[in-house]
């Protein structure tokens, strides 16, 4: 069995949890030396396909924003009673408030995408390697990390 850097130094610190380990293990995530030069020749294309896709989720959000909210629209009136000409037929309940819960939680997604947009245009034009307002998927050595110093601090 082969382990890298990495491993080792989470190995270590889950047998001997004291805080010599922890300290030089995390010092091997703090820093970003662990990128080589052709994964950082590669950042600025995947931020571009990133930002892209982001772009590209955002049209179909706002079409089904658009959708959402004729639905919306067709079943809500002022004139009529409880303000709503769409209600269930056997017991009058107006449709119009769940109706209206699409629109608006697809527009919190909207809203997100691009703040997600803005950190990616953000990286790409700054050269950032870690774009701000962007959810990020931690690597394995970095999710047992953030566990061990939980657990350490547990303890």
């Amino acid at each position: 069995m082969f382990l890298t850097g990495h491993a080792l130094s989470i190995y270590a610190l889950s047998i001997h949890p004291e805080g010599d380990a922890m300290a030089s293990s995390s010092s091997v995530l703090q820093d970003d030396s662990w990128l080589s030069r052709a994964d950082r020749a590669l950042l600025p294309v995947e931020r571009a396909l990133e930002f892209l896709t982001v772009m590209l989720i955002l049209v179909v959000i706002l079409a089904l924003i658009w959708g959402s909210w004729a639905h919306f629209d067709r079943s809500f009136d002022f004139s009529k009673p409880l303000w709503s000409r769409d209600s269930s037929i056997d017991i009058g309940i107006p449709m119009w408030p769940a109706k209206l819960l699409v629109p608006v939680a697809f527009s919190l997604l909207a809203v997100r995408l691009v703040l997600q947009m803005i950190g990616y245009g953000r990286a790409l034009v700054l050269g950032l390697e870690r774009p701000v307002a962007v959810p990020l998927i931690l690597t394995i050595e970095e999710q047992a990390m953030a566990e061990a110093a939980h657990l350490a601090e547990q303890e």
